[in-house]
């Protein structure tokens, strides 16, 4: 057994079965995009690197969905998340977003949902409608893209907030008991350290979470990492550093902090570097 809280091992404690993430992506834009915070979005996004193999690119949610169950069926799983992946999954007006969730939740077996996100697209009507699916009983996670806690490294990535909007929404948040956190981590941010990336960790614990899922940073084909790489300007963290980072990371986490993911991967033919 891992001596860290895997999320399979949560969901199988509250569920007493296998339970699945079926992520999809719902069309979502994001702030740092379309120009309400930035434009041209973080130096290392490309969203397609993301998006699930089984999806196309003109599927509903629904038949997003039900490629999801039948493919994790096959790998005995009985009930499932539904998890708005792809970009910002709470920039939208509050009907769009309540009608999009609530269809996901209406399929049978669906045991609740995660959201990816942003701190700053977590205004008090977001929170409250995830709020209030947690009080009905669903499983709800709310997954914040922080990737680092250092004022210098989200302005270098053009990531458009800074931790102050993560503590923020961890307020608003608190309201709900059931509500649960997942923040991203990246290790590997252009020009930070490993003291650096240590910091991250141990703020986000000061805050407070529920889970935490560690990423790698990978240069994806396409994206303005990718030309800083071809021209020796940036230099991808090590396998040994990564693995060095993680471990710390996880002997210092709280016994109920829930471990969903211990690296990134990238569909093969659009990572560039780490190739580890």
């Amino acid at each position: 057994m891992e001596d860290y809280l895997s999320f399979n091992r949560y969901l199988r404690d509250r569920f007493g079965c296998k339970v699945y993430k079926v992520p999809v992506d719902s069309g979502f834009s994001c702030p740092n995009i379309d120009g309400s915070v930035g434009r041209g979005g973080c130096i290392y996004c490309r969203n397609s690197a993301f998006r699930p193999f089984y999806i196309s690119k003109n599927d509903s949610l629904e038949e997003q969905i039900e490629k999801g169950f039948e493919i994790f069926r096959r790998k005995n799983a009985e009930k499932f998340i539904i998890y708005f992946q792809s970009r910002t999954n709470t920039y939208a007006p509050l009907e769009k977003l309540e009608k999009l969730y609530d269809r996901a939740l209406d399929f049978e077996d669906v045991v609740g949902l995660s959201v990816g996100t942003r701190p700053d697209c977590l205004g008090e009507d977001v929170v409250d409608l995830l709020g209030s699916y947690s009080k009905q009983g669903y499983e709800t996670w709310i997954e914040i893209g922080q990737q680092s806690v250092h004022p210098e490294t989200l302005q270098r990535v053009n990531r458009g907030h800074g931790f102050e909007e993560y503590q923020e929404a961890l307020k608003k948040i608190r309201r709900y008991p059931d509500l649960k956190v997942c923040a991203h981590v990246v290790f590997g941010l252009p020009g930070e350290d490993e003291k650096m990336m240590k910091e991250t960790i141990k703020k986000l614990i000061d805050a407070g979470l529920e889970g935490i899922k560690f990423h790698q940073m990978q240069v994806i084909r396409g994206t303005p990492l990718a030309a800083a790489y071809r021209r020796g300007e940036y230099e991808p963290i090590s396998e040994e550093l990564y693995r060095a980072l993680v471990n710390w990371s996880l002997k210092r986490l709280p016994d109920s902090v829930v471990v969903q993911r211990l690296q990134a991967s990238a569909p093969r033919e659009l990572l560039i570097a780490p190739r580890w």
